[in-house]
């Protein structure tokens, strides 16, 4: 099976606690290890540098292209992108020192970090130590940071769940107005320097932002619903615009949601989420997640960075729709 994750220095560029994830990929790492270990356990030990782009011309001059320069990677210098000159580099490095402070002395604990695509992509996933049980159904905190080098992401944050069941994830942000609320997803753009401390602060409390996430999944595990209902949000979540400029809906993936839902998907027989719009939700999350994309990891990426993740946020505030019927 082909993997994006990256083998530059011979084995796998990605670090774990727990369970062994992706086919067995990565090094396993004891709880309580030091950021600075993470870094190189991770194959996040190198940086970016950015070196000048040249052409040659027709009669054989070698130029510099003055609004653009190449990121290369320290250890191997290999090419990874080319960008702006203004392009503001989030070097492998920072993402993980993002987590020091939190690591010690907020209760969190890394959980996993890698790095994808030769060194273009890299993240890292912390526990936030934050567990709640809904019925029958255990929900985990962690909080998410990742970012790419070559223009084709910019920098995310997000606190997300994990259900214990299924290892299904669903962002999650604070509830509340004004300086008070914090966002789902935040998003830095590569114009921007990236301010942990500012982030941080857009993302908002951690404990408030779990305590109200879970609120929310306790009213959608309460909330039931019909086959009428349950088709209606498959379709709206399955609906795409085609070639012409058409939106239609996708039968195959309202089908496949359809089966998940009604008992092939992981916890879809718990109360919790039996017939009830948390059932819709995980119907999507589990498909996201575990079901649609090429490899586990090409999945992944496109669960927390790409259309998964937009995928998810619709069926979140199609569910709060539901509730407030």
């Amino acid at each position: 099976m082909a993997h994006e994750i990256d083998f530059t220095t011979g084995k796998a560029a990605m670090a774990y606690v727990g369970e062994t994830p992706w086919h067995g990929l990565g090094q396993k790492m004891e709880a309580g290890k030091t950021i600075d270990e993470w870094k190189y356990a991770a194959g996040m030990n190198f940086s970016l540098e950015s070196k000048d782009v040249l052409f040659e011309t027709n009669d054989g001059n070698i130029l510099t292209v003055p609004d653009r320069k190449v990121l290369v990677r320290s250890d191997n210098q290999k090419a990874l992108g080319v960008v702006s000159r203004n392009y503001k580099v989030v070097q492998p490095g920072e993402v993980l020192e993002f987590y020091r402070d939190l690591t010690e002395s907020a209760g969190f604990q890394m959980e996993t970090a890698g790095v994808l695509r030769d060194g273009r992509k890299y993240w890292a996933l912390a526990n936030m130590g934050q567990e709640a049980k809904v019925l029958d159904d255990t929900i985990k905190g962690y909080l998410l940071l990742g970012t790419a080098c070559d223009g084709s992401m910019s920098t995310v944050a997000m606190f997300t769940s994990i259900r214990v069941v299924c290892n299904n994830t669903l962002t999650f942000a604070v509830e509340g107005t004004g300086a008070n609320k914090g966002q789902r997803i935040v998003r830095i753009n590569h114009r921007s320097n990236f301010n942990e401390t500012k982030v941080k602060a857009q993302l908002g409390l951690a404990a408030t932002s779990w305590d109200s996430f879970i609120k929310s999944v306790d009213v959608w595990s309460k909330t039931k619903v019909d086959n009428d209902q349950a088709h209606n949000f498959f379709s709206a979540v399955s609906t795409y615009t085609n070639e012409k400029g058409d939106e239609v809906v996708s039968p195959k993936t309202v089908d496949a949601l359809f089966d998940l839902y009604q008992g092939r998907g992981m916890g879809s027989d718990l109360e919790a989420a039996r017939k009830t719009v948390w059932g819709l939700i995980n119907a999507v999350t589990e498909h996201v997640d575990h079901h649609r994309g090429r490899t586990d990891d090409v999945r992944i990426d496109r669960a927390w960075f790409g259309d998964g993740q937009t995928t998810k946020e619709l069926a979140v505030n199609l569910a709060n729709q539901l509730v407030a019927a």
